[in-house]
């Protein structure tokens, strides 16, 4: 079999009759597939070392054809027949948002699969139904081997944005803080940090459906533009609608850039990334317009600290009120 066709198959860029190819060769022996899966495993190392050093990928492939030869032993991957089931695991992909910020993976037993991102990093998977997730830094992603069939459920511990590959028969669940948020396809993102109580569900197009098992009733269905804020201590829920909902995506590149922007603006996409809600004292100085830039990664207090520097405007802070006033 021709090892390009492989790569394109592993890759999910293969051709309808590329794919029956590959699927009927990988079935006719077991050293076929066992070839397969080792070919994966040198895909998914280089990918992932490329990302911090620019590895060369034709020495990786050089490394994988003197494997086969001397037989060497490869953890094994489950692949099955269908198209979308051959597309890696959480196969990283692109460039990932910062110089040196990559994810790393981990299989903590058979069945369960992991990615992760440590403080500052942010990375981009694809899973293998072809749904492609944003991590946002100190994020985890799990999922178990049942996904690769019909059971598209994963656990998430911090903030993703989902781009959910439709399926009318299958629906893609996040389970974040006993909170589900259930779709068929669509874009959201979903924000459910371990130091926060409380699980936040933007949705950008599409319909998604956020349920709390502890409460009685159908969930809620979200519109596009729409944010639920549900409070997993209290049960509470609360709607919100945002003139610009795609400012809860600028953490994709790590900034948040702000060109002559309204303090009302810049407060409102604040309040999307941070647990704080910002009460304006004086009404005037919603209108007062700034250019700064501050980082995803950032501590609220460092940005209300600059904030404070300009000669116009000062804070108070009180639990998770901010209370905005014109300087004296």
């Amino acid at each position: 079999m021709d090892e390009s066709i492989l790569m394109n198959y592993l890759k999910g860029k293969a051709s309808q009759e590329e794919c029956t190819q590959v699927e009927a060769w990988s079935e006719a022996s077991a050293a076929n597939r066992k070839t397969l899966e080792d070919l994966y495993y040198i895909l998914f190392l280089s990918d992932r070392e490329a990302a911090m050093n620019a590895v060369d990928t034709e020495k990786s492939l050089a490394v994988f054809k003197r494997s086969l030869k001397k037989k060497e032993l490869k953890p094994k991957f489950f692949f099955g027949r269908k198209r979308y089931v051959a597309n890696v695991a959480a196969f990283l992909i692109g460039a990932v948002f910062a110089v040196g910020v990559f994810a790393w993976y981990s299989h903590k037993h058979a069945d369960s699969y992991t990615v992760s991102t440590e403080p500052g990093q942010r990375a981009q998977v694809l899973l293998p139904d072809g749904t492609h997730v944003w991590l946002n830094s100190s994020t985890q992603l799990a999922y178990k081997k049942e996904f690769w069939s019909n059971n598209r459920s994963v656990d998430l511990i911090g903030e993703a944005y989902f781009e959910v590959k439709r399926n009318e028969y299958t629906p893609f669940i996040v389970h974040s803080k006993n909170i589900n948020v259930s779709v068929l396809g669509t874009k959201f993102n979903v924000r459910a940090h371990a130091t926060e109580e409380r699980v936040v569900t933007t949705l950008l197009s599409g319909s998604v459906c956020v349920d709390d098992p502890n409460i009685a009733g159908e969930g809620f269905i979200l519109k596009p533009g729409q944010t639920l804020d549900v409070d997993v201590k209290t049960r509470k829920a609360e709607l919100k609608e945002y003139a610009t909902p795609a400012d809860v995506l600028l953490w994709i590149n790590g900034k948040l850039i702000f060109e002559q922007a309204t303090v009302a603006n810049i407060v409102a996409a604040l309040e999307k990334h941070f647990d704080v809600h910002f009460i304006f004292v004086d009404n005037q100085i919603k209108n007062e317009r700034f250019t700064c830039q501050f980082s995803t990664d950032d501590h609220i207090e460092d940005i209300l600290a600059v904030i404070s520097l300009t000669d116009r405007l000062t804070y108070r802070k009180e639990a998770k009120q901010v209370y905005l006033m014109r300087k004296k």
